[in-house]
């Protein structure tokens, strides 16, 4: 099998065996973060998951679910902006993007999520074996132990930020009209289906000893 990239329609393909770090490679950073952090993860996905259907019947609490996470990521690019300014910054020159200043690149339309390229799902690949690459060659045992800390810590800093959410907000909906007529037609509706089938139940029950 040939090594070299492979061109297919507009797109470029890495070949199987140039995609870096195999996902059975257990001594790959990226593998160990996620196997660390996958009971973490599952936990917050559900959480989330649960608490959604609390938050669609309430906006502002959705509201408030977005918001919190929006300052986590202002917070990354405050910290991301502050390194672009300082002139003694280690990262400022890694940083800078064809050395446009912050504001620059907001005009542009950029963000967090975008990035300009033609195959994003490439560019993850190609990020995920240069990361590899860097951390294996250049981080000590007890540096990829405190990323890996630092990822499980984020994970549970996001459940409890979830479980805040609904302590500030579930005495509040209790109380609300929408939530007590919902969980009395919920109620209404499972008698109901009690008594019919009781009904049929019992003429079953008659014309068998008829």
């Amino acid at each position: 099998m040939s090594s070299k990239v492979q061109t297919v329609g507009a797109t470029t393909k890495l070949s199987q065996h140039e995609i870096i770090p195999h996902k059975t490679d257990v001594g790959a950073l990226a593998n160990r973060k996620n196997m660390e952090t996958r009971a973490l993860h599952n936990k917050i996905d559900k959480l989330v998951t649960l608490k959604f259907a609390i938050a669609l019947r309430n906006y502002r609490v959705y509201r408030q679910g977005l918001q919190s996470f929006y300052h986590v990521f202002a917070t990354i690019e405050d910290c991301l902006f502050a390194e672009l300014e300082n002139p003694n910054s280690e990262w400022r020159d890694t940083l800078r993007k064809d050395g446009l200043k912050h504001e620059e690149i907001v005009k542009l339309g950029t963000n967090f999520f975008s990035f300009d390229v033609p195959d994003e799902d490439n560019f993850r690949l190609l990020y995920k074996r240069d990361y590899e690459l860097l951390t294996r060659n250049h981080l000590i045992e007890q540096q990829k132990q405190e990323i890996i800390a630092e990822s499980m810590y984020i994970f549970e800093q996001n459940a409890k930020c979830v479980n805040e959410l609904q302590e500030h907000n579930l005495a509040k909906i209790l109380h609300t009209w929408q939530y007590f007529a919902w969980q009395k037609g919920t109620n209404m509706v499972l008698l109901l289906t009690v008594l019919v089938l009781l009904y049929y139940v019992a003429r079953i029950g008659r014309w068998i000893n008829a």
